[in-house]
């Protein structure tokens, strides 16, 4: 179960790793610097959501269609369970991809302390929906309902964001 999950992992999380990091760094720049200059950031908060966005759906749900498909095509017939985990967390990796880079608006925005206390939200509700199907001994489920959780906070997450975006302009 355990190297199924972690080629899940590896198998989603290193393309949305690499092309959010990239994304993020652009972000950053002009984000800081129209928060400082102008007292907000919506604009290229939006901007880059909206791109994110559209660029992503189309291949995030042709992962969650195709998955358990290929990876027995890829990976060979044992590892068949690795793509129904890559299918459960679809929607988690979908929603950390188009809002990790955003979250640098509680930075800019110097909300140090509500970042941290978020990022302890998602290890609480990571060790909660893990905890859960070590105690039902469902380990699908678990990863299910890890990525509705993590799901969840990455809108949580989005939603404050956003907020902070408007930044000072028009306070």
């Amino acid at each position: 179960v355990t190297g199924y999950f972690a080629l899940s992992q590896k198998v989603l999380g290193s393309p949305v790793t690499l092309l959010s990091t990239s994304v993020s760094h652009v972000f950053k720049e002009r984000a800081s610097s129209d928060y400082r200059n102008k007292g907000t950031c919506r604009p290229i908060f939006i901007q880059t959501f909206k791109s994110l966005f559209l660029i992503s759906i189309i291949p995030f749900l042709l992962i969650y269609i195709f998955a358990p498909q290929f990876v027995p095509l890829i990976f060979g017939a044992e590892w068949e369970p690795a793509g129904i985990y890559i299918r459960a967390l679809t929607l988690m990796y979908f929603f950390k991809f188009t809002v990790s880079p955003l979250s640098y608006v509680l930075i800019i925005a110097e909300k140090q302390k509500l970042n941290l206390i978020l990022q302890s939200l998602l290890l609480v509700l990571t060790i909660i929906s893990i905890g859960y199907g070590v105690y039902i001994e469902k380990p699908l489920e678990s990863i299910i309902f890890y990525s509705i959780s993590s799901s969840i906070f990455y809108l949580l997450f989005f939603i404050v964001s956003f907020i902070l975006s408007k930044g000072k302009a028009d306070s």
